[in-house]
């Protein structure tokens, strides 16, 4: 660990693996770090305007994991004075921020051609890796918790360069969340996603809420949204319990149709119990009878081929409104489905589940 006492880093503050001025071919190895700092630190700089003095390429870290407690950026690369950055990789490292009062930006990589092979990130941030223009970035299987209060939106990866997002997991722990809007689960409404490619097979959102969530009244609550990418499949799963509040009415839990019309085809089934404990077929045009206190386990199973259209989750009681209780768990994972699979329903619209 330094602070910089080289001088070869412009920025000024204490950095942990800090690669030198015209570092090449180095490899960090099963380091560890508690601390102050920003653990990942990139920066192409030569104060004495050596345009190729100052290329950095070919920096590895394997296995290095850091908790930062200062609320440092976790990895920066940039450079100065227009300065190159070659091929950065990790393997199986990442960074954890210590609590939310002193977190970061996981990664902001303005350049080089990074690429992130496993890893663990923590998170408190809602925007976690930001990808500029001259970089590009190869994520797979890479696993992120993001606990942001207020309500995350999911703005994991948010990528102007060319990105591709092969498996991984994120485990989100908000109190609500949309979960991006741009055409993958992965990247926030503003990203540029004609630069973005993701994999086939295996991306992954887990989100446990961890509070109740109450709704007044009406039936239009959003437990919540996301986009999806014409011609990908997707499977949705979502379980839980919600209780009817105030005055005897109606339950209801159902998916609807954000944008248009959700899938060109698919199958599976969106259920609540009734008041015997019969799981019943439920939609926005079928709720379910229940009584002022009354709790009701739900289920949604949901497979589909995507239309590009947002999807949105919602749920209500009518007048007295409802709530949903904490613990309920959301998966949204991009699947690939064989031709063998036969198709049972054709289409998937807010007036049917």
């Amino acid at each position: 660990m330094s602070s910089d006492g080289d001088g070869d880093n412009p920025l000024g503050f204490e950095a942990v693996w800090h690669c030198l001025l015209a570092s090449r071919n180095i490899t960090f190895r099963r380091a560890r770090h508690t601390g102050s700092g920003c653990p990942f630190l990139i920066i192409a700089n030569d104060t004495n305007g050596d345009t190729q003095g100052g290329l950095i390429d070919d920096i590895r870290y394997d296995d290095c994991q850091a908790i930062n407690t200062d609320g440092k950026l976790g990895m920066q690369i940039d450079n100065i004075n227009n300065l190159p950055v070659g091929r950065v990789s990790l393997i199986d490292s990442g960074v954890e921020y210590a609590s939310a009062a002193k977190a970061g930006i996981p990664a902001i990589i303005s350049l080089g051609k990074v690429s992130i092979r496993g890893g663990r990130w923590k998170s408190f941030s809602q925007e976690n890796f930001i990808i500029y223009g001259p970089a590009s970035l190869d994520a797979v299987d890479v696993e992120v918790n993001v606990d942001a209060n207020p309500a995350a939106t999911g703005i994991v990866y948010n990528s102007e360069g060319p990105t591709r997002i092969v498996g991984g997991k994120i485990t989100m722990t908000t109190a609500s969340m949309t979960i991006g809007a741009g055409g993958t689960l992965y990247v926030s409404p503003t990203t540029k996603t004609g630069n973005l490619r993701t994999g086939r097979v295996g991306q992954r959102v887990l989100f446990v809420y961890p509070a109740d969530i109450a709704k007044a009244s009406g039936y239009d609550g959003m437990l919540a949204r996301f986009g999806t990418t014409a011609g990908r499949s997707y499977r949705v799963m979502l379980a839980g319990k919600q209780r009817k509040d105030g005055a005897d009415e109606l339950l209801a839990f159902y998916i609807d149709a954000a944008s248009g019309p959700i899938a060109s085809t698919g199958f599976g089934r969106v259920e609540m119990q009734d008041a015997g404990g019969t799981y019943q077929p439920t939609s926005d045009a079928k709720s379910l009878a229940a009584s002022a206190r009354n709790i009701r386990a739900f289920n949604m199973h949901l497979t589909f081929v995507g239309t590009g259209n947002q999807v949105s989750v919602n749920f209500g009681g009518g007048e007295g409104g409802a709530t949903l209780l904490a613990g309920g768990r959301l998966t949204i994972e991009t699947i690939e489905l064989k031709a063998a699979v036969r198709f049972v329903r054709a289409c998937y619209t807010s007036n049917g589940a």
